[in-house]
């Protein structure tokens, strides 16, 4: 029966066809009714493997049915085709395109070549008469989530499927989506919700995100090509309609994906900016902005992945994510600019360095654009706020250098005349803590004499420590003086010979005193280590092998220690060093600092370690002998993986990386907590009882009265006791 019925169908859209000479109006039940048939038939089609299951002598019998549905769902468009008038027939296109849809739906299960000629007649239909279905209010919501479930089912069959022909079709149904907003834009507010969950599923395979889940690169290329030069153009389009950034504005971000929201969000708001500037209304650009960091704050990686798996090319997102952001808050009213700024500031103290980062190169951007006088009151602004932290000498988190990135770099931006108005508001001799920040650059040569009384103080306190006449007060002021000489740039006005040889001699009093379980001598040792490392290319070979062998003993010390050798092999790596590098004694010294900072148990020292060394292993020409130090076991593995672009803890694959800073901390000394329990309260009190009696020791013993120190540490422990 089915067949006959199909048959004689035919037969009447033949017919009609050789009339050619009616109105639509002439025939208003013919399409209905038949595209009624056709749904009936292709749903049945659908449904065959529930319906003949076990019948396989059925299946050529829905063969036929199929081949002669499909016939006439060709014929009924041609008819379609060939109407003359249909000026009054709004309501009966309308009904037309709905049944298309649900056909669309049944389709997309069944044939893929079938499916792909139902969706040209809907958009031939629609196009043809779009002047009558807009007068009509015509709705394009239910085929924006017919075209949208099958993008986002292609998307998922992906990987398991034939994947170049599942993005074939994704481009295919981005083309009719993007003609239906064309055509039917002025319902834009219905209509963006259901393109932003698509663009919020396509970005989750981002082409830099497949690679990182290792698919195929002839199929990420394919993505890019198809997809993503859509969503381009898609977002392109829409940038051009006001009503789709009023609903961007009321998208909550919570728990939304930083790379989608990211570029969507903040990509059109560039776009409008440079297109159509009036449509932005800023009320809510600085809530945007900072749900923003508050999504990167909490771990949303997907950002951070794709800027590292990207960060070769030179349009990278970081910097496209830097530029576009430092514009957006340039056009801001002053009002929604200092709420961004004092959201910037905040981004620098959270424990995510990456958000610290990001917050930092925005604000330096926008300092760029704008004019120098908010430069310099930005950053007066910045040192008055954080005064307290730039004189903590004892202070050493991740936060506090981002903070002063921030101002070292605003600070090169500023002109002569900035510059001296900043040493006017803030005198060198009494805001060292301030010039440190800026090491001591752009100073007029009235001012080296505060520079070069620093250098003699150390000195003179460097020969004070080591003839044993240096109480506790001048010993801070060493510490301190050491720190300052750790910033100061090379001056031809300023003499440091006897500087480099006071250094030296602090090298040499150190092998001689071990206190490496005293705490304010680890804290020395930084301050040591930090300003041998700025004067370092002026050691000759043989006081720098002697260095290097004090610093090998001593990497049993603390992080902050370890951290800080770290650094000074660093610079071993550049400038004039490198052209002795070679010289055996050296390099079987470094090679011995080196297998102890990679076999460390704490993985940030592991990572930078790792860097390093691979920084100076390059420059040594991977000479055979660093190499023949760390051959064999783990530490050779774990090279060879970081230099394969295989090491899970490092900026070469992220993920795992990320998560590890995320969670890193630096905590108090003494492990103190908001409410510990009485065995904390007691260990902690152990600690620093403990800590007491080792600075009482080592203040003696610097000062020579080690005869005096029991009987004072009975006093302190009467006192504590009382």
């Amino acid at each position: 029966m089915c067949i006959t019925v199909l048959k004689m169908l035919g037969d009447i859209l033949d017919c009609l066809l050789k009339t050619k000479q009616f109105a639509l109006c002439d025939v208003r039940s013919v399409p209905l009714n038949t595209i009624e048939m056709l749904l009936v038939t292709f749903r049945h089609c659908k449904d065959s493997n529930t319906l003949y299951g076990g019948y396989s002598h059925k299946l050529t019998e829905l063969l036929t049915i199929f081949k002669l549905a499909d016939n006439v769902h060709k014929k009924l468009f041609a008819l379609f085709e060939i109407v003359a008038d249909a000026s009054d027939e709004g309501v009966l296109l309308q009904e037309v395109l709905k049944f298309l849809v649900e056909m669309g739906e049944i389709l997309a299960c069944i044939n893929v070549k079938v499916n792909a000629f139902n969706w040209k007649c809907y958009m031939s239909i629609a196009q043809k008469f779009s002047h009558i279905l807009n007068k009509e209010s015509f709705s394009i919501r239910q085929p924006l989530l017919t075209l949208v479930n099958e993008i986002l089912n292609n998307l998922k069959l992906m990987k398991k499927d034939n994947a170049q022909n599942r993005i074939r079709l994704c481009n295919f149904n981005f083309k009719v989506i993007s003609k239906l907003c064309e055509l039917f834009g002025t319902n834009t507010q219905e209509h963006c919700p259901i393109i932003y969950d698509l663009l919020h599923t396509c970005y989750r395979y981002y082409p830099p995100l497949l690679v990182l889940e290792e698919y195929q690169e002839d199929v990420i290329c394919v993505v890019d090509s198809l997809i993503f030069s859509q969503v381009a153009d898609l977002l392109r389009d829409l940038c051009l309609q006001p009503c789709f950034y009023q609903i961007l504005e009321k998208v909550q971000p919570v728990a939304q994906n930083t790379l989608v929201f990211y570029a969507i969000t903040f990509k059109v708001m560039s776009s409008l900016l440079s297109s159509h500037p009036e449509i932005i209304t800023f009320g809510r650009v600085s809530a945007m902005i900072g749900a923003f960091f508050a999504m990167l704050e909490r771990g949303h990686s997907e950002f951070w992945d794709v800027i590292i798996a990207t960060a070769d090319n030179k349009n990278s997102l970081y910097d496209d994510s830097v530029v576009n952001l430092a514009d957006i808050i340039c056009v801001l009213n002053e009002e929604e600019f200092n709420r961004v700024e004092q959201i910037l500031f905040q981004a620098i103290f959270v424990e995510c360095p990456w958000c610290s980062l990001l917050a930092v190169d925005i604000w330096n951007m926008v300092l760029r654009k704008e004019n120098l006088q908010l430069s310099y009151e930005t950053i007066c602004n910045v040192i008055d706020q954080t005064k307290c932290l730039l004189a903590n000498e004892h202070l050493n988190q991740p936060q506090l250098i981002f903070l002063k990135n921030f101002l070292q770099r605003a600070f090169d931006n500023l002109s002569p005349n900035y510059r001296a108005m900043l040493l006017d508001k803030y005198p060198l001799h009494s805001n060292l803590h301030v010039w440190k920040v800026f090491r001591f650059e752009h100073l007029p040569k009235t001012e080296l004499v505060g520079i070069a009384a620093e250098i003699i103080n150390v000195v003179h306190k460097t020969n004070s420590l080591i003839a044993g006449n240096c109480n506790s007060e001048e010993f801070q002021i060493l510490c301190t003086g050491l720190d300052t000489v750790s910033y100061i740039r090379e001056h031809s006005e300023i003499d440091t010979s006897h500087l480099i040889l006071a250094l030296f001699n602090l090298w040499k009093w150190v092998v001689n005193n071990q206190l490496n379980e005293v705490q304010l001598f680890k804290y020395f040792l930084q301050k040591l280590i930090s300003a041998t490392s700025n004067f370092l290319p002026h050691f000759s070979i043989d006081k720098l092998l002697a260095i290097l062998n004090a610093v090998n003993d001593l990497l049993t010390a603390n992080v902050n220690v370890q951290i800080s050798t770290t650094s000074l092999l660093s610079t071993l790596t550049k400038g004039s060093l490198n052209s002795s590098l070679d010289r055996k004694q050296v390099l079987t010294t470094v090679s011995k600092a080196f297998h102890k900072l990679l076999t460390h148990k704490n993985p940030i020292i592991n990572q930078n370690a790792l860097e390093v060394f691979l920084q100076f292993s390059d420059n040594c020409q991977r000479n055979a002998m660093l190499h023949g130090a760390i051959k064999g076991g783990a530490v050779e593995k774990r090279i060879s993986n970081f230099i394969n672009n295989q090491i899970e803890l490092g900026p070469l694959n992220t993920r795992e990386y990320f998560k590890m800073q995320n969670k890193y901390q630096y905590v108090h000394s003494c492990n103190a907590s908001t409410a510990p329990s009485e065995s904390e309260a007691g260990r902690e009190l152990e600690t620093v009882v403990k800590r007491i009696k080792m600075n009482v020791e080592l203040f003696h013993k610097l000062t020579n009265r080690t005869g005096e120190a029991d009987e004072n540490l009975a006093k302190i422990m009467t006192i504590l006791n009382a």
